[in-house]
């Protein structure tokens, strides 16, 4: 008889602590939305303890602790346009579908914004403007919101039908000629700039990769240029670079040292991690999973991080292959690079001192993700080129690491 109230106990004790679901959790998760401010019909999965699921703003769901909860917003609501999720105050994402796990009271609201139709045209500016100058020069255009750019180049009076991807290179007298056409169709009037490239004899600019004074030689090939610093290269190879195509100018003999840096820490900017307990050892890093302290987390930055990366591309979300390894970043202390700023991709907050500050982020590919790097010439000694900067590389140094 002891026996069987021993069990009994037992038992009875297993029900009161292990059976009892008071002993779990369970959080309130308010659901809002801002313009409007309610009747926005919000997706939540799964159902709530009370069976609750799907719901009109406002309203609330309660769930238990650690339940993994997606959200959905539709896309307009009373002819406004999904914008953001919040949470708790904070911006959270800008996904209309989201999914979180619920570990106390939290508050989601879906923001929606005004829609506006944009009757604007977008203005181009080419830089540097028309004028002249000695050798060629290197010429971008930007619009200052999102739009496609058209040109050409020769007489005042051809057609612009050129889509502008990359700088343009202009290396004798021409007309250019460009306007941009925004996503909602606005075309701006076509725009001019003439440039008068003129040449040196004898053959003083021997950093440009072309033969200025007709000789049939080319830069360091040119007994004129012996005795400039850009052809002082113990490196014959170096000395014969007369163009810059990028990485790929580099790393045509250098694929060994390319497909190294791939795997480096310095280009994926992430590493495992076998001291941090809650990571499980995987790849983390100021690319990957890093804390926003808008310093050690690169990704926070939308593009300003990425001047002094080594990734070319920035860092983009597919996986770097070798023409994405910028080795002037680290082998030339003289080369300064720039993300290329997105006008229409900006945030305004208001600081601790209540002060108002826009923040205008990098120009992203809409169809790669890359971010799209240029050559900061404004930061580099006038007159500097690409192809000068190619044929004086060096071994890392102390400034080349410090830069970043």
């Amino acid at each position: 008889m002891k026996r069987f109230y021993a069990i009994l106990c037992a038992a009875m004790l297993v029900v009161a602590l292990g059976g009892n679901s008071a002993w779990a959790a369970n959080y309130t998760l308010t659901i809002q939305s801002s313009n409007p401010s309610s009747g926005v019909a919000i997706t939540a999965s799964p159902n709530d303890r009370n069976g609750a699921g799907n719901g009109t703003t406002q309203f609330t769901r309660s769930y238990s602790d650690r339940t993994s909860i997606t959200l959905t917003a539709p896309a307009t609501a009373s002819a406004n346009t999904f914008q953001k999720w919040q949470r708790d105050g904070s911006d959270y994402s800008t996904n209309r579908a989201i999914t979180f796990r619920l570990s106390r009271n939290r508050t989601m609201k879906a923001v929606y914004t005004t829609s506006t139709t944009d009757t604007t045209a977008p203005t181009t500016t080419a830089s540097p403007a028309g004028g002249t100058y000695s050798g060629s020069t290197i010429v971008t255009l930007t619009a200052n919101e999102p739009a496609t750019t058209y040109y050409c180049t020769g007489s005042s009076s051809c057609s612009p039908t050129t889509v502008y991807s990359a700088p343009i290179t202009i290396s004798a007298s021409t007309t250019l000629r460009y306007y941009s056409r925004d996503t909602a169709g606005n075309t701006e009037t076509t725009k001019s700039q003439t440039y008068t490239i003129t040449t040196t004899t004898p053959e003083t600019n021997c950093k440009d990769g072309l033969d200025n004074d007709s000789d049939g030689k080319i830069d360091c090939a040119d007994t004129d240029c012996t005795a400039d610093a850009t052809c002082q290269s113990t490196i014959p190879q170096h000395r014969t670079i007369n163009s810059y195509a990028g990485p790929s100018t580099c790393i045509v003999c250098h694929q060994v040292q390319a497909t190294a840096m791939l795997a480096s820490v310095h280009m994926k900017w992430s590493g495992p991690t076998p001291e941090l307990t809650n990571t499980g050892g995987v790849a983390k890093g100021k690319a990957v999973g890093g804390i926003n302290t808008f310093c050690s987390y690169a990704m926070s930055s939308k593009g300003t991080c990425f001047n002094c990366h080594v990734r070319a591309d920035g860092n983009a979300p597919h996986n770097p292959v070798d023409n994405d390894v910028d080795c002037l970043m680290c082998h030339n202390d003289t080369y300064k690079r720039t993300t290329e700023t997105d006008p229409a991709n900006t945030v305004t907050v208001t600081n601790v001192l209540g002060q108002i500050k826009t923040y205008i982020f990098g120009k992203v590919n809409p169809t790669t993700g890359d971010y799209t790097t240029l050559p900061d010439y404004a930061k580099m000694p006038a007159g500097t080129t690409m192809i000068e900067l190619a044929r004086t590389v060096k071994k890392t140094t102390r400034d080349s690491c410090l830069r970043c």
